[in-house]
């Protein structure tokens, strides 16, 4: 379907479930992957799985917390210290707190919940964009029609929603500031257009 040689994939919650399929996804398509996640063991596994499909080059862990800018910066210096860069984020990381009634949930719980499945993704995006920017300038000498693959892809779970939409609307104004002069893929920006 697609050639993702030479590129590099940040997965937060990539320990398991949705992330982990996406990691696997990604190395079969020729990406080299990161998995970012605050549970070792779970990480630990995640990288045995992968590099029992004979790429264990290619896949590297970091225990990070998504809530935590300083973590978050360290997982992708890592990284570009062991791939050159990045160039996919997948913003998958996220959390539940249930309660019997809502009235229940503690402020603590809810905010705990907003932290980690909605914040993180400004954290990890606005971390990780000075990176992809610089590596999409290097490499790519034209727009990528899918600017979905190589910018941002975020699990869009719930309340993530709204804030992912946001996000991916602001990644594609920036990435239309630095093409090159002359250069234009109006199907992105323009459907946002009508938006602002």
């Amino acid at each position: 379907m697609f050639n993702l040689e030479g590129k590099v994939a940040f997965v937060t919650g990539g320990n398991g479930g949705i992330g982990l399929g996406m990691a696997k996804g990604f190395i079969e398509h020729g990406a080299s992957v990161t998995l970012a996640a605050r549970n070792e063991e779970k990480l630990a596994s995640a990288v045995n799985e992968i590099a029992d499909m004979g790429v264990a080059d290619r896949v590297m862990s970091v225990a990070c917390d998504v809530v935590d800018r300083d973590s978050i910066q360290a997982a992708l210096d890592a990284t570009v210290e062991k791939f050159g860069g990045v160039d996919i984020v997948v913003n998958n990381a996220g959390t539940n707190r249930r309660a019997d009634e809502p009235h229940l949930l503690s402020d603590e719980a809810w905010r705990d919940v907003i932290d980690t499945n909605l914040t993180s993704m400004h954290n990890v995006t606005s971390l990780a964009f000075p990176l992809m920017k610089e590596r999409w300038w290097q490499v790519h000498q034209h727009w990528i029609d899918d600017v979905d693959i190589w910018l941002s892809i975020c699990a869009c779970l719930r309340c993530k929603q709204g804030g992912c939409r946001s996000v991916h609307k602001e990644l594609c104004r920036c990435m239309g500031e630095v093409q090159r002069p002359g250069q234009r893929h109006p199907s992105r920006l323009d459907r946002y257009r009508d938006d602002r």
